[in-house]
């Protein structure tokens, strides 16, 4: 009997690389620029038809807290920043 996983879906702000959910086929996700991935880069589609894991998700980085190269103050938004005086 074959085994299949549901499509674990895209996390917001970010993408999913890979299209076949049956067992032991990975599905490997990647966050847009800007933001970083909270949980795994990659699942796989166990016997039990779950995923190893859950669905990861795509966090705004601070770019304030790293430097940005701003002369006077940093404001951190939505997968940017920007600099002001």
């Amino acid at each position: 009997l074959a085994v299949n996983c549901a499509d674990p879906g895209s996390p917001v702000n970010g993408s999913k690389q890979g299209n076949i959910y049956t067992l032991n086929n990975k599905v490997q996700f990647k966050c847009n620029s800007g933001y970083k991935l909270s949980g795994s880069a990659e699942i796989t589609c166990r016997a039990s038809g779950k995923w190893s894991e859950s669905k990861p998700s795509c966090s705004d980085i601070d770019e304030c807290t790293q430097n940005a190269g701003c002369e006077q103050s940093c404001v951190n938004t939505i997968g940017s920043y920007r600099c002001t005086c």
